[in-house]
């Protein structure tokens, strides 16, 4: 990136992507193999003291407040279709990488693959953690088509609510309960930036929801307006306490595509299906967190700065010749 698109980029978005994403690498440690039954599909809370509270709590808001931050830097370009294309290179291409030349492999040396149909591809399914990125993707292709349209953001907010409603009925997973928290950062993200008095307040009322009425039937319209006061609060609170990191974070999407493999693997080689100690869980979360890291910046110095454009040049050589 060079130093004047870095000056331009808001650094302290980046800082909150960064805090976040550490606290879903956290949230899948503190989440493992159900000893009875053990598979990548049944995940209980590591039996620790506080570990179940603290996933439940981590669980609440922090996808939520991805895909507000994904709709706060949303900028919908001049082409429609240069902006697709864009984002299927950015999301849908490494995603399936990953899924195919990482995922796979660690699925079947633990045992635990099932063959996949078209049809999970499409409607994202059985996808495990990568279904963030084919959610993702659908999401900001149906935005762009709404401006294509014209259509005015506070009714795409107004659409986007009806969807977080009857989510059930829409035949791509993972896309109704998440499409609202994108276009609540395209609306109100500016006024995600606000005074102690206002977060500190989201912060208060999260933590009186989350303690006093969590784990209660209610009938489903009132559970949804509960799931989506806990992540609009807990988000609006958590984005506020992490802004002043002000961190350049490039290696998101490859930070989370990885993380969750490299748990498993670590996991698998020691043999430790439930942690036993709070220090060993923020030890995996760290060491899982920075190689994935490493990982990703390896293959940005390698692959995308060096091997792809030398292969391209090399194409093009050739092709002129």
């Amino acid at each position: 990136m060079s130093l004047d698109n870095r000056a331009k980029r808001d650094l302290s978005i980046d800082g909150v992507k960064f805090a976040t994403l550490w606290l879903v690498v956290l949230g899948h440690v503190l989440l493992f193999y159900d000893p009875a039954c053990p598979s990548l599909f049944n995940m209980v809370p590591v039996a620790v003291p506080g570990a179940g509270p603290m996933a439940r709590a981590i669980y609440s808001f922090h996808m939520p407040l991805f895909f507000m931050l994904a709709g706060m830097v949303y900028q919908p370009g001049k082409g429609c279709g240069a902006f697709i294309w864009k984002k299927v290179k950015r999301l849908l291409l490494p995603s399936m990488a990953v899924f195919i030349g990482l995922m796979i492999p660690t699925l079947l040396y633990l045992g635990y693959y099932t063959p996949l149909t078209w049809r999970d591809f499409v409607f994202n399914y059985n996808l495990r953690h990568v279904w963030y990125a084919h959610a993702l993707f659908c999401i900001f292709v149906l935005n762009r088509l709404c401006d294509a349209l014209h259509m005015p953001k506070w009714l795409k907010l107004l659409a986007a609510g009806l969807v977080f409603f009857i989510h059930p009925a829409l035949p791509i997973n993972c896309l109704g309960p998440n499409i609202i928290y994108f276009q609540i950062g395209e609306v109100f993200g500016k006024r995600f930036n606000c005074r102690p008095a206002i977060w500190l307040t989201a912060g208060l009322a999260f933590a009186l929801a989350f303690y006093t009425a969590g784990g209660r039937e209610w009938p489903p319209l009132v559970q949804d307006f509960y799931v989506l006061g806990l992540a609009a609060t807990g988000g609006l609170f958590f984005y506020n306490l992490a802004k002043h990191i002000h961190y350049h974070f490039k290696e998101q999407l490859g930070v989370y595509l990885l993380h969750p493999m490299i748990i498993y693997l670590i996991h698998h080689a020691v043999q430790v299906y439930h942690l036993p100690s709070w220090p060993l869980i923020i030890g995996v979360t760290g060491v899982s967190f920075a190689l994935s890291m490493v990982l990703t910046r390896l293959y940005h110095l390698l692959v995308r700065d060096r091997l792809i454009p030398a292969a391209k040049s090399l194409l093009a050589g050739g092709v002129g010749r």
